[in-house]
Formats: C-alpha cells, sequence, structure tokens
C-alpha cells in the first residue's frame, strides 16, 4: 500500500561540483531516450520504434535565492564546463552523473532578492547507487 509514501522536494540534496548549493528552491532533472524508427512500407503507416534508445541524456534546472556565490565563482573561473553533480534522495539514494554548464542567469531586481537559474545537459554516463 503506498498511502503515505512520497518524496518532499526540499529533502533532495543537490551537489554541483562537491559543494551544496545553499538557496535551492527547485531541482528539475529531465531524462531523455531518443527513439530510432524502424517503421517501413510493411508497418501500414504506424511508427514502430526500436525497442532500445539510440542516445540517453539528462537535462537538469536548478533555481533558487542567491545565498553564496559558488555556481558564479565556477563559471568565471574554471576552464571545463563540466561539473560533477548529485542528487541525494531522502533514502540515501543517489544519481551522480557530470553536467555541462549550458547556463546561468541572475535576475536582479533592485527591490527583491537576487535569485538564480542554470540549466545543465548531462555528458557521459550517470551513476545510480541505491539506499535503503
Amino acid at each position: 500500500m503506498s498511502v503515505g509514501i512520497g518524496v518532499i522536494g526540499r529533502e533532495v540534496t543537490f551537489t554541483f561540483g562537491g559543494v551544496v548549493v545553499k538557496g535551492v528552491t527547485s531541482k528539475a532533472l529531465e531524462l531523455t531516450n531518443t527513439r530510432g524508427e524502424v517503421g517501413d512500407d510493411s508497418s501500414g503507416g504506424y511508427t514502430q520504434a526500436l525497442a532500445k534508445a539510440l542516445e540517453k541524456s539528462g537535462g537538469m534546472t536548478v533555481e533558487g535565492l542567491v545565498k553564496n556565490y559558488e555556481l558564479f565563482a565556477a563559471w568565471f573561473t574554471n576552464e571545463s564546463c563540466i561539473y560533477p553533480v548529485a542528487f541525494t534522495l531522502p533514502d540515501g539514494s543517489t544519481l551522480a552523473w557530470d553536467f555541462f554548464m549550458d547556463s546561468l542567469n541572475s535576475p536582479n531586481v533592485y527591490n527583491d532578492l537576487s535569485t538564480f537559474s542554470m540549466s545543465l545537459s548531462s555528458s557521459g554516463n550517470p551513476t545510480w547507487v541505491s539506499g535503503t
């Protein structure tokens, strides 16, 4: 029975370059399989998918309040744009993957808190470790 079971987003830890990023309010992970079309004249006009993905990838958007400058320092000081990223779930399960920093945006409204939005795309193979 699954009554009462779920994961609260704030209990998912996001680590970027080995550092827990402060101020995170939203973490969105998208996992993508690129479909291979194998339909031909005999498929009667219906699509037919290859059972195996041609390519697997991940994308991520992280948003929050600026509470430290680690992300900005990484953008300005590192030659490589690829960083180790980890999601740790409340049961200890961890997804670790290298991600390319596609963009880092920080709108600064004159009478409001400074926020950030970062977009990342995967590079290489992920590692999944199951928790308890």
